[in-house]
């Protein structure tokens, strides 16, 4: 019999809370029956396996992406891309989900489906726009991958000679007060601004 109150839903859910508090590595299919309280075997009633609770996952922090049509495609797309920035920065520990796993999950390709009529809608056919959202989703996953990942080693600058490396030391000058959040910006709307070239006549 089911324990009451488990669903495919509330699985997820604790699978999502279990990442964010302990990390990827943390998720078994054990430790996640033991946090509902149940044998691992139950959660098999409402999941496959532990690749159908990634995909799970990943349908889930996508469900934190909504953007309502302004009408302008620009504005949509950036809205799109800044809204998975924002989803990753709450969930970091599901980053190299979405860096191994496409959107497979019936909850993951609803969000595909909104990217992809911005791009229809003004014109771009099939090839450009599936090339364009994966691209964009590619930016922004690869600098969320970037920015959480775990830094093992700090570049060592005061070994390095100005006369050498004037551009390096120029640039660790900045880092300190560096904004990742602006790098990513700049990204987005230089990509969108190139990708308003192709526009079809």
């Amino acid at each position: 019999m089911k324990k009451a109150g488990l669903s495919r839903q509330a699985v997820i859910a604790k699978a999502l809370e279990l990442v964010d508090a302990q990390g990827l590595g943390a998720l078994s299919m054990r430790r996640l029956g033991k946090t509902l309280g149940v044998e691992a075997m139950s959660l098999y009633r409402h999941v496959r396996d532990k690749s159908d609770v990634l995909d799970g996952i990943h349908a889930l922090v996508l469900q934190e992406v909504s953007v309502a049509p302004s009408g302008n495609w620009k504005e949509d797309l950036h809205d799109l891309a800044w809204q998975l920035h924002l989803a990753l920065c709450r969930h970091p520990n599901t980053v190299p989900i979405f860096a191994t796993r496409p959107a497979i999950g019936v909850g993951s390709l609803t969000k595909l489906e909104r990217a992809l009529a911005v791009m229809f809608d003004v014109g771009f056919d099939e090839h450009v726009a599936l090339a364009c959202v994966h691209a964009l989703l590619f930016l922004v996953v690869g600098h969320a991958t970037y920015r959480h990942a775990e830094q093992v080693a700090a570049a060592d600058y005061d070994e390095l000679d100005a006369a050498s490396h004037p551009n390096v030391l120029r640039i660790a000058a900045i880092l300190p007060d560096y904004d990742a959040d602006e790098e990513l910006r700049l990204g987005i709307d230089t990509f969108i601004a190139g990708l308003a070239t192709r526009l079809p006549t």
